[in-house]
């Protein structure tokens, strides 16, 4: 079968290029579109990131497919129901396939809009090679584990959850050459060099118990065997030129002994690369962190979240203010680049915590600093809680406002605390100022060791540029 995968990754309220502040490549599609052609189908991928709407119809039209798929962010789920719509308009007999994290966890809502035919659960390497091979030969989709369909009667049916991957070293290597990977750069504020850009993750799931955060490969962690992830790491830096890389991991070293060890491999091998991950400051320690360094880490973000140990609790965190401090300090000190993130407006927060948790971001010092506002994400423990004090309405919500921090709309979705949803728009324009416009900051920045080329110093006035910016932006009503 011809067979499209799409990811949609900008919201319609998006007024600009998105791709000019940094884009990563869709890594995620890459997996399927690998197992799809494997499996003798003929597969391309189409990011709305490097390619305008007409360019993507103009494809599509005269690719001619039988399925396309989209990788489904809550954000931009609207976007891709209009993308459904369009498609179904140039063939009706396309067969439209949803994915990701906002099909993962209501593929119900997803299978609402009359143009989405299929919805993959989860992990969807083996799921969509099933669904593939079903329709090519014109059978049912009743004995395929990981859908929720439309079937024949027209009568939406869950067929129930496929049991993940176990090994993840069986799964075959994203199909990068389908990928402009030139077309891919890092958002300024996670990018240290100009070079080459790419991106990996190293294990899948996550057993942290964040109330705020949304898991679609579990709560089990299974993890690659080090030898696999630099194996992979090889090929990108050799074969495609990457020369700087993100983890995309939600904790790279949520094992310390296996990170030393993917260290220690990409040591070994002398691989030259840079590279930055997310890390938890509980597993962080001097040695792993200058081992890190040693193997190319020049660049870490940290979730702080909170100033206020009882709404760190109340997060399930699972640290403490004093581990914070040690570990930005310690990561400052090793790694150099530290980015740390601060949640405002949980349920239970309040003005005061806020301001304290500014004066705290201002004390840690981090190179950047995200201020965001709590969304409560489908999947999270955080959803279920406030759909069930009926604030989420599965029919009116707003899934635009669940955006990214750098949308040009207000990130104001469900009110979860007893601060206003104004009062937060105006905290958070307030932390980003008071942090940003700092003459302490600025001269951190330049007397930093690792910014002392111009490009680096470049790169921080773009990252600085690019916060700010929307912050004082007219915004969309």
């Amino acid at each position: 079968m011809k067979i499209i995968l799409c990811i949609v990754s900008k919201a319609p309220n998006m007024n600009e290029k998105f791709s000019w502040y940094g884009i990563i490549p869709p890594i995620g599609l890459a997996y399927l579109a690998s197992y799809l052609i494997r499996a003798s189908h003929e597969v391309e991928i189409l990011d709305d990131s490097i390619m305008t709407s007409c360019q993507m119809k103009d494809y599509i039209e005269a690719f001619k497919p039988d399925i396309v798929g989209f990788y489904t962010y809550t954000y931009a789920i609207e976007a891709c129901f209009t993308w459904a719509q369009i498609i179904k308009t140039v063939d009706k007999n396309i067969q439209i396939v949803f994915g990701g994290p906002h099909a993962t966890h209501l593929p119900f809502h997803c299978l609402s809009n009359e143009n989405v035919d299929i919805v993959v659960r989860g992990e969807g390497e083996e799921t969509i090679v099933d669904v593939a091979n079903c329709l090519s030969a014109g059978i049912s989709l009743d004995g395929v584990k990981g859908v929720v369909f439309r079937n024949r009667n027209g009568v939406v049916q869950d067929n129930g959850e496929r049991p993940f991957i176990k090994d993840l070293d069986v799964i075959h290597f994203p199909a990068y050459n389908l990928l402009k990977m030139d077309m891919y750069r890092a958002n300024p504020t996670r990018r240290v060099t100009t070079r080459k850009y790419g991106s990996l993750i190293a294990h899948r799931g996550c057993s942290y118990r964040c109330s705020f955060c949304s898991q679609m490969f579990g709560k089990n962690v299974r993890y690659r065997s080090p030898e696999n992830v630099v194996d992979e790491l090889e090929m990108l830096v050799k074969k495609y030129g990457i020369g700087e890389l993100r983890m995309l991991d939600d904790d790279f070293i949520i094992d310390p002994e296996r990170a030393k060890k993917i260290c220690d491999l990409i040591i070994e091998r002398e691989l030259d690369i840079i590279w930055n991950c997310n890390c938890k400051v509980n597993n962080a320690s001097r040695s792993l962190y200058q081992t890190m360094y040693k193997a190319g880490c020049r660049g870490v973000l940290i979730g702080v979240e909170s100033a206020s140990q009882e709404m760190l609790d109340s997060m399930r965190k699972d640290i403490t203010i004093d581990q914070i401090e040690k570990g930005v300090s310690l990561a400052k000190e090793i790694i150099g680049f530290v980015n740390c993130t601060f949640l405002f407006g949980m349920p239970g927060d309040s003005i005061e915590n806020v301001q304290k948790t500014i004066q705290f971001a201002k004390k840690l010092n981090p190179s950047f600093a995200y201020f965001s506002i709590a969304h409560p994400m489908p999947g999270s423990e955080l959803f279920n809680t406030e759909k069930e004090k009926c604030k989420i309405d599965m029919n009116k919500q707003n899934w635009e406002g669940f955006t990214i921090l750098l949308s040009s709309q207000d990130p104001i979705t469900v009110e979860m605390s007893d601060i206003s949803a104004k009062d937060l728009l105006k905290l958070r324009k307030q932390a980003f100022r008071e942090f940003y416009l700092r003459p302490a900051y600025m001269w951190s920045l330049f007397r930093k060791a690792y910014i002392i080329f111009f490009h680096h110093i470049s790169l921080f006035m773009l990252g600085a540029y690019m916060i700010l910016k929307y912050q004082f932006k007219k915004r969309n009503t």
